[in-house]
């Protein structure tokens, strides 16, 4: 593609976001306005790199049998913003790590038992909305860095067989919050 291509599929990504409320008034026409602006295949990347990108995922051995049985799937954000949703099915929800970024995690169901997420923060945040119906154990070390999950969650009234998330990780000059949906 040439840059007069790519800069109108930005364009697009940004309308798409805009019209879903992913992004506010203000970044769209920023964003539009950087996108206008480029003239070099550097200003390409360089503005690619900050548009916020929205990937669904769903994770089912039906799916992808030889990538996703009895493996953990990565999901890495470096400089940059990523949201995904899941629904694990096997006990294992993925390693969520952010480095200079946001990682937003959208834990759309969960099967009954415990589910292991893992999460990472390093100058960055991953945050983790939960289900109403989930309970949250959790063995997270902050190093110079904070974890957020609110008291409720970890030691509320729940059903003997409500699904459980294991939240395992490091924050380390970073931030991981856990938010009901």
């Amino acid at each position: 593609m040439n840059l007069e291509q790519e800069k109108e599929k930005l364009t697009e990504t940004l309308s798409d976001q805009y019209s879903k409320n992913v992004i506010a008034l203000e970044e769209y026409e920023r964003m539009l306005d950087w996108v206008n602006k480029i003239e070099t295949g550097k200003e390409l990347t360089a503005v690619q790199n900050m548009v916020k990108v929205e990937t669904p995922v769903q994770e089912t051995p039906q799916r992808l049998p030889m990538f996703t049985k009895g493996k953990t799937k990565n999901y890495e954000t470096v400089f940059s913003y990523r949201s995904v949703t899941i629904k694990p099915t096997d006990g294992k929800a993925g390693k969520f790590s952010s480095v200079f970024g946001t990682m937003k995690v959208k834990v759309d169901s969960l099967p009954i038992g415990k589910t292991v997420l893992k999460a990472e923060a390093v100058f960055g945040m991953v945050e983790i909305h939960v289900p109403d119906n989930v309970k949250i154990t959790s063995d997270i070390t902050p190093v110079f860095g904070g974890v957020f999950i609110p008291d409720e969650m970890e030691h509320g009234e729940y059903d003997s067989d409500c699904p459980v998330l294991h939240i395992k990780g490091e924050a380390v000059f970073g931030s991981i919050f856990v938010k009901r949906v």
